[in-house]
């Protein structure tokens, strides 16, 4: 590469650990605010990871399941097609935002071991691969499956009272195993289409309402459509959307089961590393 094709060598700065002094090498130069080593860092997002926990399973948790009522009461009260087929496709984006974030938790109480919690639900990223990972890896028996998220040992729920309040977790655990299947079938349905066709209504500008994009037998009124390509095949696919009342208050259950169980494994991943959330009953409820 020419001397003037080259990309400039960033500068490194040398910064000062606050709580312990170590320097800290980083290419943004000090700008006044605390600065900490990877060892003291470490430290800060255990002691913030309480906090944040403990509120994601009254608060966090549940922000797709309070969105959901909110569309859900305007569905209820809606007068043209085109705005129950706008509330219906708004209901289902909650509904595979709820998939997804329970997969992000899976993940991040998965790989506990080797990551803050924290770390892992504010830097993954969830992929096709991912959602097809977390398929692969529910199809493990309950026991299994909790073990791996560090909630159960020996078919023991970690951190709860022998006895009656232990079967008594362990059921709600098991239940959680099962929704938590649910909801991943929503990520990797159909080859992942709806995954796929989510990704595109991102932006806005794919879901259409047009009753010539809804094929016999059903009827126009009661769907929309996401359109997405298929490029290695030459070829369109439609995924369509169900707006009837009876489907659009089921996508609004499922969102709250998703919820549920985001709540659930993450208050039990508290108990079982001996933070159990004083205030809080389990299972949470919003």
């Amino acid at each position: 590469m020419s001397q003037q094709g080259r990309k400039p060598a960033e500068t490194t700065y040398i910064h000062s650990c606050r709580r312990c002094d170590a320097e800290v090498a980083a290419t943004m130069p000090p700008d006044g605010q605390n600065t900490f080593c990877p060892s003291c860092f470490s430290q800060n997002l255990l002691q913030v990871e309480t906090w944040v926990l403990e509120d994601y399973c009254e608060f966090g948790a549940w922000a797709r399941h309070w969105a959901a009522q909110l569309f859900i009461g305007r569905y209820r009260t809606a007068t043209t097609v085109r705005e129950r087929k706008f509330i219906a496709l708004k209901v289902y984006e909650e509904l595979i935002l709820a998939a997804e974030d329970l997969e992000l938790v899976y993940i991040a109480l998965r790989d506990h071991a080797s990551r803050s919690v924290l770390d892992s639900m504010l830097s993954v990223n969830l992929s096709d691969k991912t959602a097809g990972e977390w398929s692969n890896e529910l199809r493990a028996p309950d026991d299994e499956v909790l073990e791996r998220l560090g909630l159960m040992l020996n078919g023991v729920a970690i951190g709860f009272e022998p006895g009656r309040q232990e079967r008594a977790a362990a059921a709600v655990l098991h239940k959680a195993v099962g929704d938590m299947r649910a909801a991943a079938h929503h990520r990797t349905v159909a080859d992942r289409l709806m995954v796929r066709a989510f990704n595109k209504l991102k932006h806005g500008f794919l879901a259409v309402a047009r009753p010539d994009f809804v094929l016999p037998p059903n009827a126009p009124d009661d769907w929309a459509s996401i359109v997405n390509v298929r490029r290695s095949l030459g070829r369109f696919e439609f995924q369509l959307v169900e707006a009837t009342s009876s489907k659009v208050e089921e996508f609004a259950r499922t969102i709250e089961s998703a919820a549920w169980v985001a709540a659930t494994v993450v208050f039990a991943y508290l108990t079982s590393t001996g933070r159990r959330p004083l205030n809080i009953t389990f299972p949470p409820r919003p």
